[in-house]
């Protein structure tokens, strides 16, 4: 029952850390005036012309994201604690894998969200599990 607790308590705080990464990655961002969010394609279109500097607050909470999780979950988890955190970091980063996916950005920033995320949940959980 702890090691759900943990996972279901890891992704929570996660997830916060995701939406304060994207907060401040929104802030930082400088769309042009024609532009309007509304307008869905266009703004796609727009977000997957933008480089690495314009994501890197956002890949950075990815990171941080999933290592708390898997930290997290480590922590709450009374049995097989380096798994329920590497379970929690795996929902982790599918759930910023596909956040990235769906924004329609550069493969390799696709990429180098993932890559980080699995770096985070591998060092939550490893850090934590003892």
């Amino acid at each position: 029952m702890r090691n759900i607790l943990g996972v279901v308590a890891g992704l929570v705080v996660g997830q916060i850390i995701v939406a304060i990464g994207m907060t401040i990655n929104q802030s930082m961002l400088i769309i042009p005036e024609e532009l309007k969010e509304t307008d869905q394609e266009t703004f796609i279109e727009y977000m997957s012309t933008l480089g690495y500097s314009n994501f890197l607050v956002l890949i950075l909470s990815f990171f941080v994201s999933t290592l708390v999780t898997a930290a997290l979950a480590s922590r709450i988890a009374q049995i097989s604690k380096f798994a329920t955190g590497l379970v929690a970091g795996g929902f982790m980063v599918i759930a910023c894998g596909s956040f990235t996916v769906s924004m329609s950005l550069q493969t390799s920033i696709v990429i180098a969200s993932i890559v980080f995320g699995v770096v985070g949940s591998l060092l939550g959980a490893k850090l934590s599990s003892k």
